[in-house]
């Protein structure tokens, strides 16, 4: 997978389900994944609270 299309993919999962996306770091050793990830989770940290990863 191109590293330019894991922003478009995080942000679609995080739709779906913000907890999954903490987990994609875990399981995808992607630079771009992971400041996306990043982004989202200090933009919207109340979406993920619940989720230790996220923390």
């Amino acid at each position: 997978m191109l590293e330019s299309t894991w922003p478009g993919i995080v942000r679609t999962v995080w739709e779906v389900d913000p907890a999954i996306v903490v987990y994609l770091t875990k399981h995808f050793k992607s630079p771009a994944a992971y400041a996306e990830v990043q982004n989202l989770v200090q933009s919207n940290a109340s979406q993920v609270v619940n989720t230790l990863e996220a923390l």
